[in-house]
């Protein structure tokens, strides 16, 4: 005899609704703006801001074609 059971049950859905990432949402903005370069402008530090779009540059392959650039305390996003 067990001490437990294992019942099949689906999951339910998140009460949370599904959070994007700012910097995804800045990705695809950029994308669809079909600029050389643009200046990212957030209210958070430099390091954060390069931190995150690096980040989401390598977890996003449709972006391949976008580079993230730092320059002193800007960072910039670039078309390859």
């Amino acid at each position: 005899m067990t001490d437990f059971d294992l019942t099949p049950a689906p999951l339910p859905a998140s009460r949370r609704p599904q959070r994007r990432s700012i910097y995804l949402q800045m990705l695809e903005r950029f994308a669809d703006m079909k600029e050389k370069s643009v200046r990212v402008d957030c209210q958070r530090a430099p390091a954060t801001v390069y931190g995150g779009l690096a980040a989401a540059l390598k977890r996003s392959p449709q972006h391949r074609g976008i580079a993230v650039k730092r320059r002193g305390s800007e960072v910039y996003l670039v078309n390859k």
